[in-house]
């Protein structure tokens, strides 16, 4: 029987490979844009700093290994951004495969997201967070076995929603709920399904926000 010395501490070679190569097949489109969006600058240092304080906040217990890793890389540029995006992109894959699985990756993105930016879970598919009046959702990364399973977990969170826009305190002043993604434009007879408002704002030939009354949302799914 394999012995789990910590919760991060998969030892056996072979359980890491297996972990390496899901979160690979799982994983390497986010990785890859998460490494892309912070080489901006045309000074390696502030591009390795940035990527080491992103890695930080959801694997600190591997700040070691991937400082050394990025020290035996060279200039990390914009200029030449194309050159290491994979490179970065494949050291982060594997060392998120040697400490976690991707239960445990889903579940640490979500932690960074509540810490960094202040999201507030609805469902393990579903953040928000308060605007003024508007209520801004938020679809967090996941790794859902379906597309069914994902559904599922969004009409969970507008129903917990629906619950505090009811009786919540907080949620009074709030007169809508609204989200803006690509999602929006990619899955439009779901989202207006849904119950929302399909928005195309000036400049885009695709609507990417939704929008439903608060008084709605509470009709649809309280």
């Amino acid at each position: 029987m394999t012995q789990l010395s910590t919760e991060s501490g998969f030892d056996n070679p072979r359980e890491v490979a297996a972990r390496v190569f899901e979160i690979q097949r799982r994983a390497s489109d986010i990785i890859e844009a998460t490494v892309e969006e912070k080489i901006i600058y045309d000074d390696s240092e502030k591009n390795k700093e940035a990527l080491k304080k992103t890695f930080h906040g959801y694997l600190p217990e591997a700040d070691e290994d991937f400082d050394q890793k990025l020290k035996e890389l060279g200039e990390i540029t914009l200029e030449n951004s194309e050159k290491y995006i994979p490179v970065v992109a494949k050291i982060m894959t594997e060392l998120i495969g040697k400490h976690l699985t991707l239960q445990k990756l889903e579940e640490r993105l979500m932690e960074y997201q509540e810490k960094v930016y202040g999201y507030i879970k609805l469902s393990r598919g579903l953040t928000y967070e308060i605007q003024g009046t508007a209520c801004l959702l938020h679809i967090p990364v996941t790794f859902f076995d379906s597309h069914r399973e994902a559904l599922d977990s969004l009409k969970e969170g507008f129903k917990n929603l629906a619950k505090m826009l009811k009786s919540d305190e907080r949620f009074l002043g709030i007169t809508e709920v609204r989200g803006r993604s690509d999602l929006v434009a990619d899955k439009q007879k779901i989202i207006s399904g849904l119950g929302f408002d399909l928005i195309t704002l000036k400049g885009e030939k695709v609507p990417r926000e939704a929008v439903m009354s608060k008084d709605k949302l509470i009709e649809l799914y309280a």
